[in-house]
Order: C-alpha cells, then structure tokens, then sequence
C-alpha cells in the first residue's frame, strides 16, 4: 500500500522551516535507514536538496521546467549569504528586465535566466535586486502578469480554459489551474464562475 504525505509532510525530523515566496523551505533530519523507507506519494510538488548522504527518488508529475527555474533562482537569493544593503536606486538594467517580464509574459517558454542573460547580470542577483526594488521576486511578476492577463480573458464569453492557458503563457490548463490557485484559492473555472454571479448568462465554460 503506498503512503500518501499531505503538504509539507516527509520522512525525517523537522529542524526548521521558513514559508514565504515560491517555496517553503523545511530543513529535515534523515530518521530511517534506506530499507525503511516504503513507497510513497506526495499530494504536492517538492524539490529536494540533499546536504549530506545520497538520495534516491523517482518522481512522476515534476512541475514546468520554467516555473521551477524562476523558484530556484529565487530561492538561491532569499538564502544568500553574502552581506549587502537594499539597492536605493535601481540600477538602469532593470527596467529592461521589469519591461521583458511585463510585455513577453505571455511567451510560455520565457524563463528568467533568459531576462537575466538580456539584462547582463547572474539570475540571482536579478532575483534580489527585483525583491529589494518591487517587493517581488521577477517569477512572482511573471506568475502575476500571466494570471492577470488570463483573467481579463476569463471574462469573455467561449474562451476555453485551454486556449486562455496557452495565450497567457502558462505550460497548460493544469499549470493554469495551480496559478489560479495559489492566487485565489480557487481553479480558474470557480474564479470565472465567481465573477458571474448574478447575471443569467453565464460566459461557456469549455475547457
């Protein structure tokens, strides 16, 4: 029998834990030997960065290779080390990178290493840069201009979910899906559903 983990739930002791942005980030102590370790599933997506030791896994359903991208880099700049002082001005490059994001959010293979290639600085500091001037990492912008544009489609009648998924950059219906509910708590056809209460005719659902 496999053994289901509901969110935020592994094997090992829990050390601590950090939630906030894309991830949130639990730093785990390994309590059984490899034998011990039965087949399991996890209801949510995880990565795994392993300290010490070998892990082995084999994983099926991994999130869009781009939204992953975007986390890890801003992961990697919410955990730096290195000292520094909130930017007071931001440097020119970074309209450039604000403007990429806002107006290419709707190229679903666009991926922050390339806005951070175009800008000429390492995604990282991108990604810190973006946080101390906007308050937001450049994928939590992106996340947000795409769930805004697909919004402004939801309301026009016989939009499918899975063509207003793929005009608004997202990988799929299902990437769409997690956006929306993340953001509001709700799937994309619920939000729709929710914007037309009232009105005796509600826009097709298709999808």
């Amino acid at each position: 029998m496999t053994i289901q983990f509901r969110p935020n739930q592994f094997y090992g002791n829990l050390q601590d834990r950090r939630q906030g942005g894309v991830f949130d980030i639990s730093v785990l102590q390994a309590t059984a030997p490899e034998h011990a370790v039965r087949e399991h599933m996890h209801v949510d997506a995880h990565f795994v960065l392993v300290l010490a030791g070998t892990y082995i896994s084999i994983a099926q359903g991994a999130p869009d290779a781009a939204w992953l991208e975007s986390g890890v880099w801003d992961l990697l700049a919410a955990t730096d080390a290195a000292p520094g002082t909130a930017t007071r001005q931001p440097p020119s490059w970074m309209r450039h990178a604000y403007e990429a994001v806002m107006d290419s959010a709707g190229d679903a293979s666009l991926s922050i290493g390339e806005i951070a290639l175009a800008a000429g600085v390492h995604p990282v500091h991108l990604a810190r840069v973006f946080h101390e001037a906007l308050g937001c990492s450049p994928g939590e912008l992106l996340r947000w201009r795409r769930i805004e544009h697909a919004c402004t489609l939801l309301r026009q009648p016989g939009r499918s979910m899975s063509d207003v998924a793929f005009e608004t950059g997202f990988v799929d219906q299902s990437h769409m899906a997690h956006a929306f509910r993340r953001r509001f708590g709700m799937p994309p056809g619920a939000w729709r559903r929710a914007m037309f209460q009232g009105y005796k005719t509600v826009p097709s659902l298709a999808g």
